[in-house]
């Protein structure tokens, strides 16, 4: 392994130093060098930090530091933890988060001094049980638990045994419950449940008196839990993006309430209950459907933050006016026009941001509000400069995506009379977003604005930059997208605190020399240009995090690329590269790698070492799937549409954490089975085959954590009954295909909320299709489908004319099934009656299709066939029914058992064991076109 350079951070004690020079004689051993020692005085405490070091293991010299109470080995590769840990009986801290942990580190748990332990990010913790090692009990002193991203499905109890635990992060995870015992955390102060899957909280959470802050956002609770309301010490609460749609008036109990978040609840008006809680300080209440605020919300003094976004404003609300405390106000994306006279009401306002409304002018009195840091005012309809403006001493000004023919602040400056003096106005600005302007030049004001730190100018129509621009010394982000650019202008390599270069769509075809100068470098996009080659300049940036080419000309990937060793995405899409370079491989901190639109057909053997987790490969010239990519086990997004493949490897299956996979537009003959071992699967594109793959194997059932398949214009002629198991699905979409028959399982998935079906062969609909009606389903495509159950012409009028349809139709058919019913024992009991008299008035053949359902003229078909022939008429009545029948023959034995009880009942147990035999042989023989033979 080669050596590599570790920067070591420790505390100063004296016990530290003998300990560090044994350190430092052993760990070359293990292939890790320490260089850049540097020394943090922390109380005496002894802190030892190894992040972002591609380290596979803990260095086993680490276990010798016995009096270290701080290890840090994030963002590593770390598999496993030894025993060994056991002997750093005084670490008191112990974080692995982003690392490759298989099963949660057993020997943690005998760290009996340890308060806080952070192990989030290891998406294979809890791989092999799904849940938390019952010998979690020993960390008894533990106070800070991290269990972010790690798979959880099950909280153990022994976790609510950590009485001394103030703060538990379990985000990102699939809980769907929380065990009773919860409550006996009663130290808890901060609790993170956000992005999970639950439905409810325990009624025990009440006994959290000590929680101050509660994170729920992007659950599926369909009401506010009760037992908030009761957390009286609770400061901070986010229930955004659920499904409830109104507050409990107990909310009002939570008078210490400071932060509030109601974001995406579709709440029509503002709660009045949260007028009663006048501690507020933040209130967010974006992607809703308000349209006006309460008079009352003006008690609210101690509101410094009020968001608005996504809503139905037309005008804008006066009632803030009131909110004395308020310094910042968002209010993009709703539909308001002006501003009113008075706005400078708000004088403690130092954020207003105001992006994609009508607005078209500015009031005088928007300059009198002198605290104003920040003001937005993006996509409005703003046809000339806002000369208000000007007056303005903020921050950051966006005027972006706006009608605007000419900015020149120069000539704005000179109708307020002196231009040095008109322009100082603005030299407080941080940020300045002039996009989409037509500007033909930068204005030359701007380069006066030395505290400039981001400068934005795309959209526009610039060739150079001012020399001048070399003053904004600070400016860290310059974004020059979509102008007419043939070079990066040198000008641009005198900016050396530089971090963020964007220069995509131009028509750049070289870089300048001097390019090295931006030694600060992180991020670099020249997406959509004329560059034929990869300039070694660019491999001089050794910061460089962020590097994107996409939609150039480039053949070849100089060696050079792999000295960037900070680099954690590369998107090189869209351009003509028919081989990679093997020095590629060396960046193994890559986490994005975007290589489609290409012309590759194999990687490099050694891609498996790098911790790729986002892989492009579409529109490549693949006819054999990458065994390369099987390797890639930190894989979460595989894109591979636009191939030529065939088939997938079983391997596959080792990809346990992939969570999107698409394959569409390939050569595949059926659908791969392979990919049904993916578990973790949550979103699959396969649509658009240019073979037929007929059905939908039935191991689908195990990819219970899908959210979307996608089957477009493949031939899929059906979905098997095993779709029931696909619980998580919320869109499902099968247009273009040759499916017949719908199975009655798939209405059992209330979940779903987007159904396409159109272009389809599709005749009728499940009998209890209208559950969806019921259920969550918002977008239902039947389009272009031979309909007759229901008919199309009730189809096209949506889910509410399906649902009314269907509940008439099964109204009609119970009245039916009610005369049927009469009319069968009626037969039934002439034809006992007929037995007893040794006079059979009703054929059994008959009774039998009466009870299945068949009209007389179908029976009265096979009574022609077949005269005085009872066995082969009792066949061909099964064999009927089969053929009318969606619902699979051996699945469907109701009406015969019914039939068969109705006999037994009349005292003819031998009329029913003959029809019961009749009815297996038939089970037997189904599918088979050989006939038995008659009587």
């Amino acid at each position: 392994m080669a050596t590599s350079t570790v920067p070591l951070n420790v505390g100063s004690s004296s016990a530290a130093t003998s300990k560090l020079d044994q350190l430092l004689s052993l760990l070359p051993k293990s292939g890790v060098s320490l260089s850049a020692l540097t020394f943090k005085s922390k109380q005496k405490t002894l802190c030892l930090h190894l992040q972002n070091r591609g380290l596979h293991a803990i260095p086993q010299e680490v276990y010798s530091l016995r009096d270290v109470e701080e290890l840090s080995v994030d963002n590593n590769a770390i598999v496993s933890v030894p025993q060994d840990v056991r002997l750093l009986k005084n670490l008191k801290v112990l974080s692995i988060a982003q690392n490759k942990l298989l099963g949660f580190p057993v020997h943690v748990c005998y760290l009996k001094g340890l308060r806080k332990l952070r192990l989030s990010d290891n998406p294979k913790l809890c791989d092999a049980t799904s849940k938390l090692p019952a010998k979690f009990t020993k960390l008894k002193n533990l106070e800070e638990l991290q269990l972010e991203r790690v798979e959880l499905h099950d909280l153990t109890i022994e976790v609510c045994t950590l009485s001394n635990l103030l703060r538990l992060n379990l985000s990102h995870n699939k809980l769907e419950t929380l065990p009773s015992e919860i409550g006996d955390l009663n130290n808890l102060r901060e609790f993170h449940l956000n992005h999970n899957k639950l439905i409810s909280l325990p009624d025990s959470c009440r006994r959290l008196k000590s929680l101050r802050h509660l994170f729920l956002q992007q659950n599926r609770l369909g009401k506010f839990p009760f037992c908030i309301c009761l957390m009286e010490r609770l400061q901070v609460l986010d229930v955004s993006d659920n499904d409830m749609s109104q507050l409990p008036a107990e909310i009002v109990q939570l008078r210490k309430l400071r932060v509030l978040r109601l974001n995406g609840l579709g709440l029509m008006t503002f709660p009045l209950q949260i007028t009663s809680m006048v501690n507020l300080e933040v209130i967010e209440m974006s992607d809703n459907c308000l349209t006006n605020l309460p008079d009352d919300v003006v008690v609210l003094k101690k509101l410094a933050a009020l968001m608005l976004n996504k809503n139905r404003f037309k005008t804008f609300p006066e009632q803030t006016y009131g909110l004395t405390s308020l310094t910042t106000l968002e209010m993009n994306g709703n539909r308001m026009k002006r501003l009113p006279e008075d706005v400078n009401r708000l004088g403690q306002l130092q954020k207003l941001r105001l992006d994609k409304n009508l607005i078209a002018t500015l009031p005088e009195a928007l300059t009198e509000l002198q605290n104003l840091e920040v003001i937005t005012l993006k996509c409005n309809d703003f046809k000339t400069f806002p000369m208000e403006l000007i007056e303005l001493e903020v921050d950051t000004l966006d005027i972006s995506e706006n009608d605007i023919q000419e900015v020149s602040i120069e000539d704005v400056a000179i109708k307020k009379s002196k231009l040095p003096q008109e322009v100082r106005y603005l030299t407080s600005l941080k940020a300045l977003e002039l996009n989409s302007l037509k500007l033909t030049h930068v204005p030359i004001g701007v380069c006066m604005l030395t505290n400039l730190i981001h400068l934005s100018l795309v959209g526009n129509s610039l060739t150079d930059l001012p020399k001048d621009i070399s003053e904004l010394r600070v400016l860290k982000e310059l974004i020059i997208s979509e102008n007419g650019f043939e070079e990066i202008p040198p000008e641009v390599c005198s900016l050396s605190n530089l971090e963020l270069l964007e220069a995509e769509e131009n028509h750049i075809s070289c870089l300048p020399a001097d390019m090295d100068q931006l030694s600060r470098m992180k991020c670099l996009v020249l997406n959509k240009n004329d560059l034929d080659y990869l300039p070694i300049q660019v491999c001089t940036l050794l910061c460089l995090e962020v590097l994107s080419i996409c939609g150039n000309h480039l053949s070849l990937i100089p060696d050079e690329v792999g000295d960037l060793a900070s680099l954690r995405e590369l998107w090189l899409c869209k351009n003509a590269l028919m081989d990679l370079n093997l020095n590629l491989c060396s960046l193994i901190f890559v986490e994005i790698l975007d290589l489609a639109g290409n012309h590759l057909q194999r990687l490099p053997e050694d891609l498996g070492n790098v911790r790729v987790r986002e892989l492009y490969l579409s529109r490549n010239q693949f006819e054999i799937f990458p065994a390369q990519v099987c390797e890639l086990l930190n894989l979460e997004i595989l894109s591979m549409d636009e191939n030529k493949l065939r088939e997938v490897p079983e391997e596959i299956a080792d990809l346990k954490h992939l969570r999107v996979l698409a394959l569409t537009q390939n050569d595949f003959e059926h659908f791969p089975v392979e990919i049904c071992k993916l578990k973790s699967l949550e979103e699959l594109y396969f649509g658009g085959q240019r073979k037929r793959i007929g059905g939908v194997p039935e191991e689908i059932r195990v990819l219970t954590n899908l959210k979307k398949l996608f089957i477009e214009h493949s031939g899929v002629t059906s979905l098997p009954v095993t779709v029931r198991n696909l619980g998580s699905l919320r869109e499902l979409k099968l247009p273009g295909n040759d499916i017949r028959c719908l199975p009655n399982e798939l209405c059992v998935l209330s979940g779903l909320k987007l159904l396409q079906l159109q272009d389809n062969r599709i005749s009728r609909l499940p009998e209890n299709f209208d559950d969806f009606c019921y259920g969550r389903l918002k977008d239902l495509s039947l389009q272009s489908n031979p309909l007759e159950f229901p008919p199309l012409s009730v189809c096209v009028g949506g889910l509410r004319s399906i649902r009314s349809w269907l509940c008439k139709d099964r109204k009609r058919k119970a009245k039916e099934r009610k005369l049927e019913e009469a009319r069968f024992l009626q037969l039934l009991r002439q034809f006992v009656d007929g037995i007893r008299r040794n006079q059979i008035t009703v054929p059994f053949p008959m009774l039998l299709a009466c009870e299945l359902g068949l009209t007389d003229t179908m029976f009265n078909g096979i009574e022609k066939r077949h005269p005085k022939k009872a066995k082969e008429q009792i066949y061909q009545v099964l064999l009927k029914w089969k053929t009318q029948s969606c619902t699979p023959f051996c699945k469907n034995a109701e009406r015969v058992q019914r039939l068969s009880r109705h006999l037994n009942n009349m005292r003819k147990p031998e009329l029913a064991q003959t029809l019961r035999d009749m009815f297996t042989e038939m089970q037997e023989k189904e599918g088979l076109s050989v006939e038995p033979k008659s009587d």
